[in-house]
């Protein structure tokens, strides 16, 4: 707990923590960074599961993990407080939507991973089919990008920032900082009928008439996966580090 006596919670969905630490027990344990951690409710669970933890945000303040200390970063811009290479895993739980300067991260990310490393990554699903439908009919995404409320405790416009951040900027962001992407998964959703079923396949068989150069611009294959269309309104991303 925190000098407060307030306890470690996610300030995202729990499941995206589940998830995410699901997929590092896949992995061996070793130094692993959490950025941005938020409270450290998932570095925590690391900590626990065995895993060497470093935490990184940009409101310490913020952070409530007993036993953990957190480093002070900002990562539109500015590097991370770690020498190159030290980290055998990186985690970032819904991070990457609240930066304008994604590339940066990822970039920072890849510098401290050392060879074979592995990044896991969660982000709002925004090419779900039912968000690309309230788009169409009502003009908003989702309530995380509607407003400009903050669940932080200062007024550090970077902290406050959301963006409705696409697949084909992660791969992008990925590509420049030298990353292989491994896949990507989504839990099944329970909310999809037959209806919602037969529209995905009219969305894949309207893409087909976009060119291949689109296609590939777009990530539109990718994107009009199961995975992203009918999955959980979250993605969960590996990408390595070459050895």
């Amino acid at each position: 707990m925190s000098e407060s006596g307030e306890a470690a919670k996610p300030i995202t969905r729990l499941e995206n923590h589940d998830q995410i630490l699901a997929m590092a027990l896949e992995l061996p344990r070793g130094r692993t960074l959490d950025a941005p951690c938020g409270q450290g409710a998932l570095s925590a669970r690391l900590a626990d599961a065995g895993f060497e933890v470093s935490c990184a945000d940009i409101d310490p303040s913020f952070f409530r993990a007993p036993g953990l200390a957190v480093q002070a970063t900002e990562l539109n811009e500015g590097k991370l407080p770690y020498d190159d290479g030290v980290f055998d895993l990186v985690v970032s739980v819904n991070g990457l939507h609240r930066l304008w300067n994604p590339t940066n991260a990822v970039r920072e990310y890849a510098r401290v991973m050392a060879p074979g490393a592995m990044l896991l990554c969660s982000v709002p699903n925004y090419a779900h089919l039912s968000r690309r439908l309230r788009f169409l009919l009502g003009g908003g995404i989702a309530r995380n990008i509607s407003r400009l409320a903050t669940e932080h405790s200062h007024d550090e416009p970077a902290a406050n920032f959301r963006q409705p951040i696409l697949l084909s900027q992660i791969l992008d962001a990925l590509a420049a900082a030298g990353l292989e992407f491994e896949g990507l998964e989504a839990a099944r959703s329970k909310r999809n009928g037959p209806g919602m079923r037969l529209l995905a396949a009219a969305v894949r068989l309207f893409t087909r008439f976009s060119s291949k150069r689109n296609r590939e611009f777009f990530a539109t294959d990718l994107g009009n996966s199961n995975a992203l269309l009918l999955g959980s309104h979250h993605i969960y991303l590996r990408a390595r580090k070459p050895a």
